[in-house]
C-alpha cells in the first residue's frame, strides 16, 4: 500500500519542510488581516451587458428608483410572475457595488389577489422607502402602500396599508416624503358620469408607521365641462407638505393650476387650485420643483400658433403669489410641436429644465426667472435619430444628470413589429454653468436591448446615477425583464473601490490621544488600474451625524491611508465616532467605512510622540493576538504534522509485516 508523498528524502528532512510551511503561516497571519474582504464585481463596464436585477418568470414593468442613502439603490417594479398572470409589486436592493442585498429577484411588496400595478416610491430617509401602488384586489380602483426597511423587510400591514379605496378609478399615484418617515401620495380619482368623466385629485398622509392622517381634495370638477386632466405632478414643500400641479379644462382652453397642502392636510392656496398663468393660450405638460422657500417653480409648454410652442415658467411664493410675469417667463421660444419636458431644482432657488423637440435641449432659470445659459438652451444631444423618453434627476453638485432613450444605431424591427423599438439608453450630466460633461450627445449606458420603459434614475452620492429598465433582450414580450447599470460622476461605467475598514483605534478603545491618528486598511479596487486617488476622513462627536463633525478632511490627497486629528479639536474623557471612504483615480468614492467609536483619555499625560502613537497604545494587545493568532497556527501544524508521522509509522509496520 503506497503511503502519504514524501515530504523529503528522509526523516530528517520533515523539520525543514515544517519549517517551510510555518514561515508561510506567519506571512499570511501577518498581512491577511490588513486586507479588505474582497466584493464579487456586480456593476458591469460593458453597456451592451448591464446588471441583472430581475430575471424571473414572465415580465417586469415600469420600474422606479431611490437612493438608498449609502451609494447604493432601491429599486421596485410591477411584476407578472406568478402563474394567474396578475401583477404584483416587487423591490430589491443593490448596494454601491452593484451586489443585490434582498432576495434574489426581488422581494415581495404586495402579491395581494387581483392586481398592482404602477408603482411610486421614495427614500424613508432610513435607508428604505416608501412604495405607492394603484391596486384592484377588491375588484375596485385602489390606492395602497408599503414602507419597506433598509433590510427589505415589509413595515406596515401585509400586502400593503390602504390609502383610498373608494369605487371609482385611480390614477398612477405620486408620492414625496414628509421628512418624518411617512409620505405624501397624491392620485386622481376618476368616476364615469353621464357623457363625461369626473375627475378629482386627492391628498392622504401616511406616518411613519403606516397611519392615515388625513386627506384632502385638491380640486374637483365643478360643472360637467370642468375638469383637472390626470397627467399631474407633486413636489415636497420642504416642510412635511406637497405641491401639486396639473393641467385643467375649467375655462375655454387648457391651464395650468397648482395647490399646496401643508404638513397638517391644510391647502394653503386658492380653493380647487391657484392659476399659474393668465392668458388665453393653451397650456399643457406642467413640471414642478420645490424653490428651497416652500415655494414652486413649474415650467409648462404653451401653444402660440399653429405647430409653434413656447416653454415658460413660473414661480409662486409660499402662499401662492405669482412671482414673475403674470403670462411666466419665456425659457425657450418657437419650439416645434408641444414638448414633454422635466426639472430639477439647481440648489439656488432656480430650475434646470428640459425639452424634447426632435432634439433635446436644456436651459437653467434662477430664483428671479432669468435664463443663464445661451440663448435658447444648450444641446444636450442633437443626433440625427429618433429619439423618446426624457426624464432628469439632480447630479446632487447643482447640476443636473439626463437620460433618454434614442435610436443612433439604428436597429432593425424585431420580426412582427411595424416600426423600430429598439432603442438605446443614453445620458448626459450637465454643470451649474451649462457645460456638457460626458461623452458627446451623451454617454451608451445601455446598448442591448428593446426599451419597453423609460430609464428610472436615482442618485448615487457621488454625482453619478444608477439606472434602472425593463427590456427584451432574452427574446419577446413575455422576456421582459429588469436590468440596472451605474455611471459614475465623469460619465463611465466603472465600478467604485471596495469599502474600507476602519484599522485604528480599535472600536471602542479607550485611552486613545486627543490628536490620534486615524488608520484605515489598504485601498482595494475591482476595476483593474484603478489607484488609490482621494480619501476623506469624518469624525464626530455624536453617533450617526456628520451633518456637524469636529473634523472633515475633505477630498484629502495626501493622507491616503491615515491622518492625524490637530490639537486642540478633541477633549479629553470624550467618545468620539469615525470614517473613512476611498477615492479611485477615476473620481469614483467608496462606501463609507463602518462607523467605529473610541474614548480618549481621561486627562492629557505628559507623553513622548511614541508612547501617544496608535501604534504604542495598542502595540501591546496587537503582539498579543499576533502572538496568539501563531500559538495556534503552530499548533495545528504540529498536529497535522504528528498526524502524519503517526499515520506512515503504522504505514510503514503493515508494509514490514
Amino acid at each position: 500500500m503506497p503511503g502519504l508523498p514524501s515530504l523529503g528524502r528522509s526523516k530528517p528532512g520533515v523539520p525543514k519542510v515544517l519549517s517551510l510551511i510555518v514561515a508561510i503561516c506567519l506571512a499570511a497571519a501577518i498581512l491577511l488581516p490588513l486586507s479588505p474582504t474582497k466584493k464579487v464585481e456586480a456593476w458591469s463596464t460593458d453597456p451592451t451587458l448591464n446588471t441583472p436585477v430581475c430575471t424571473i418568470g414572465r415580465y417586469q414593468d415600469c420600474p422606479v428608483a431611490v437612493s438608498d442613502g449609502s451609494g447604493g439603490a432601491i429599486i421596485a417594479w410591477q411584476d407578472a410572475r406568478s402563474a394567474s398572470y396578475t401583477w404584483d409589486i416587487y423591490a430589491q436592493r443593490l448596494d454601491f457595488a452593484g451586489m443585490p442585498l434582498w432576495k434574489d429577484n426581488g422581494v415581495p411588496i404586495s402579491t395581494s389577489a387581483g392586481s398592482q400595478w404602477y408603482p411610486a416610491m421614495v427614500e424613508d430617509g432610513c435607508g428604505g422607502a416608501i412604495i405607492a401602488w394603484n391596486d384592484d384586489r377588491s375588484g375596485a380602483g385602489a390606492v395602497y402602500a408599503q414602507r419597506v426597511n433598509s433590510a427589505g423587510v415589509p413595515q406596515w400591514t401585509d400586502n400593503g396599508t390602504a390609502v383610498c379605496t373608494s369605487a371609482n378609478y385611480k390614477c398612477s399615484p405620486a408620492i414625496v416624503s414628509d421628512g418624518s418617515g411617512g409620505a405624501v401620495i397624491v392620485w386622481v380619482d376618476w368616476c364615469v358620469e353621464s357623457r363625461c368623466y369626473s375627475a378629482t385629485i386627492y391628498a392622504q398622509r401616511l406616518d411613519s408607521t403606516g397611519m392615515v392622517r388625513w386627506g384632502r381634495v385638491l380640486c374637483r370638477m365643478v360643472s360637467s365641462e370642468q375638469y383637472p386632466y390626470p397627467g399631474f405632478a407633486v413636489a415636497g414643500d420642504g416642510a412635511g407638505g406637497v405641491m401639486v400641479t396639473w393641467q385643467d379644462y375649467r375655462g375655454a382652453q387648457w391651464d395650468v393650476y397648482a395647490q399646496k397642502v401643508d404638513s397638517a392636510g391644510v391647502p394653503q392656496w386658492t380653493d380647487y387650485g391657484v392659476a399659474v398663468a393668465s392668458n388665453s393660450l393653451k397650456d399643457w405638460y406642467p413640471a414642478i420643483v420645490s424653490d428651497g422657500s416652500e415655494g414652486a417653480i413649474i415650467t409648462w409648454s404653451q401653444h402660440q400658433s399653429g405647430s409653434i410652442w413656447d416653454i415658460v415658467g413660473q414661480r409662486l411664493s409660499p402662499e401662492g403669489t405669482r412671482q414673475w410675469s403674470d403670462n411666466g417667463t419665456k425659457i425657450r421660444t418657437k419650439v416645434g410641436g408641444a414638448s414633454r419636458l422635466v426639472s430639477v431644482a439647481d440648489g439656488f432657488g432656480g430650475a434646470i429644465v428640459t425639452w424634447l423637440s426632435s432634439r433635446i435641449y436644456a436651459q437653467r432659470i434662477d430664483s428671479s426667472g432669468a435664463t443663464q445659459w445661451k440663448e435658447g438652451g444648450v444641446a444636450v444631444c442633437t443626433c440625427c435619430c429618433p429619439i423618446r423618453w426624457l426624464v432628469s434627476i439632480s447630479d446632487g453638485l447643482d447640476g443636473a444628470i439626463i437620460a433618454w432613450h434614442d435610436d443612433r444605431s439604428h436597429h432593425p424591427a424585431p420580426p412582427g413589429w411595424g416600426s423600430p423599438e429598439v432603442y438605446d439608453i443614453y445620458a448626459q450630466r450637465v454643470n451649474p454653468n451649462g457645460a456638457m460633461l460626458w461623452s458627446d450627445n451623451g454617454t451608451a449606458v445601455c446598448r442591448s436591448a428593446q426599451m419597453r420603459s423609460a430609464p428610472a434614475l436615482a442618485t448615487d452620492g457621488s454625482g453619478g446615477v444608477i439606472m434602472a429598465w425593463n427590456d427584451q433582450r432574452t427574446g419577446g414580450y413575455e422576456n421582459e425583464h429588469l436590468y440596472a447599470q451605474r455611471v459614475n460622476a465623469l460619465g463611465e461605467l466603472n465600478t467604485p473601490p471596495n469599502q474600507p475598514a476602519n484599522a485604528s483605534p480599535s472600536a471602542g478603545g479607550t485611552n486613545v490621544s486627543v490628536a490620534p491618528t486615524l488608520q484605515s486598511s489598504p485601498f482595494s479596487d475591482l476595476d483593474s488600474g484603478d489607484t488609490h486617488s482621494a480619501s476623506q476622513w469624518h469624525l464626530t462627536a455624536t453617533t450617526g451625524d456628520c451633518s456637524s463633525p469636529i473634523f472633515d478632511s475633505g477630498t484629502d490627497n495626501t493622507n491616503l491611508i491615515q491622518v492625524t486629528i490637530p490639537s486642540g479639536r478633541l477633549k479629553t474623557n470624550t467618545t468620539y465616532y469615525w470614517q473613512v471612504r476611498h477615492q479611485d483615480s477615476r473620481g469614483d468614492w467608496s462606501a463609507w467605512s463602518e462607523e467605529c467609536s473610541f474614548t480618549t483619555l481621561e486627562e492629557s499625560p505628559s507623553t513622548t510622540e511614541e508612547e501617544s502613537s496608535p501604534i504604542a497604545q495598542s502595540g501591546s494587545r496587537t503582539w498579543i493576538w499576533i502572538a496568539v493568532g501563531l500559538g495556534a497556527a503552530v499548533a495545528v501544524l504540529a498536529g497535522a504534522v504528528a498526524t502524519w508521522l503517526v499515520v506512515r509509522s503504522k504505514r510503514n509496520r503493515v508494509t514490514q509485516a
